[in-house]
């Protein structure tokens, strides 16, 4: 599932770096099994993942040390980290269990995978210094038994991904993933990374030549064959837009941008640093004049007015307030049916209608998150996590460290004890 919130990036898998585990083993001798130490259990399941029902049973038990989702095919990546005395960052093993918690693939050392299947494969790296990012890193995808179908060729380094597979859609019709690879790997300064595009066979459909690609949208957003792109991985390198073969259709000419929704999208000028939205010629439709502007289709869109900072709803037929500004913050839910949002910078959130504005939820949550069939909500006196339904009443309660959204009726957790 692809996150419908623009600030946040895709498909990298760098975070599992951080450590989550406090387990201590003792230092590294001869006689201790590096390959199989993943089989010596945490001291404790406080702060580890496993999976949930809706009921909120625990059908895996928290085990694992980071969140996954599981496929269509029942199945789902694992990340476990083992800490010794001389390995500083920890040893790390990747893994797939299916829906019952059985090995698909037992964890392998120094593999590390993507949070989730897609299209049948999944993004995998072999870590040259288990625990370690370093240069020498390789990626590829292993298919749902665990066996390598695009062999780990890819010099993905200590930054570099190799991302999920989209469906074929109106900007590439066959399933593809973007992939960032290590440019300059013998440099020992300064690493230089390119994106391009491959296919299903791990061949390339768009040699990796830009700083950034953003290939990934779903058809029923937007049948504009189009994605954003840069030349370079400079802070300052300027958006535009491809088409499938990589020729440049919109030159970057904008400070930021972002996938099409309908026909049209949002684009940051590169004067002002005000935002607006463009059409298939990069022309502004609605000139860059908000803090901020997320689209969610081509009818509606939620944006901040730079002279109150407030949020509120833009009718993009019009140009004009659907719903006057009134909130600090808001942001989009549930393929822009509804608005989560806070009135105040310390305010509780809320979620409302995106066409009419009507209080769906209460704002009394420290946090929220829909994607059917329930809701992800913190509450704002422990701070833990559970599930709510529409009404905004708990149907889990809240006692998890971190909720993630539910996958063929499983949701990863973490443990609060």
């Amino acid at each position: 599932m692809i996150d419908r919130r623009k600030f946040l990036s895709i498909g990298l898998i760098g975070l599992s770096s951080v450590a989550l585990s406090s387990c201590k083993l003792n230092p590294l001798k001869p006689s201790i099994d590096k390959e199989n130490l993943w089989k010596n259990p945490p001291d404790s399941t406080k702060y580890r993942y496993g999976f949930i029902d809706m009921q909120g049973r625990w059908v895996i038990e928290p085990q694992f040390d980071r969140d996954s989702n599981f496929s269509s095919d029942r199945i789902a990546p694992v990340f476990i980290r083992r800490y010794v005395d001389t390995q500083e960052n920890g040893l790390i093993y990747s893994g797939i269990i299916n829906a019952s918690g059985t090995w698909v693939k037992e964890p392998e050392l120094g593999l590390e995978l993507n949070y989730a299947f897609s299209e049948g494969l999944i993004g995998a790296t072999i870590r040259s210094n288990p625990g370690y990012h370093s240069r020498k890193d390789m990626g590829g995808y292993l298919s749902t038994s665990g066996s390598w179908i695009i062999e780990a060729t890819f010099p993905v380094g200590p930054e570099g991904a190799v991302n999920y597979f989209s469906q074929a859609n109106s900007f590439i019709q066959e399933p593809y993933a973007v992939v960032s690879i290590l440019i300059n790997k013998e440099a020992e300064r300064n690493p230089r990374y390119l994106q391009g595009i491959i296919n299903k066979k791990g061949d390339y459909l768009i040699e990796p030549r830009f700083g950034f690609i953003g290939g990934y949208f779903y058809t029923g957003f937007s049948n504009v064959g189009l994605t954003v792109a840069t030349e370079t991985t400079k802070d300052d390198a300027l958006y535009g837009f491809i088409d499938g073969s990589g020729s440049w259709v919109i030159k970057p000419t904008f400070k930021n941008t972002h996938t099409f929704m309908g026909n049209y999208a949002w684009a940051r000028d590169t004067v002002s640093g005000l935002e607006g939205t463009i059409d298939q010629n990069g022309e502004w439709v609605i000139p860059p004049q908000y803090s901020y502007l997320i689209l969610t289709d081509d009818t509606y869109a939620v944006a901040k007015d730079p002279k109150t900072e407030l949020v509120g709803v833009l009718d993009l037929a019009t140009g004009e307030w659907a719903k006057e500004p009134q909130w600090y913050s808001a942001w989009v839910e549930h393929f822009g049916a509804y608005i989560t949002a806070k009135e105040t910078e310390d305010g509780l959130v809320g979620m409302y209608s995106m066409q009419t504005g009507e209080t769906i939820i209460e704002p009394k949550y420290k946090y929220i998150s829909y994607d059917e069939p329930l809701i992800i909500a913190q509450d704002p006196d422990t701070e833990l996590y559970g599930y709510i339904d529409i009404s905004g009443e708990w149907v889990i309660q809240p006692a998890y460290r971190q909720a993630s959204d539910f996958y063929e009726g499983l949701a990863s957790v973490s443990s609060n004890t």
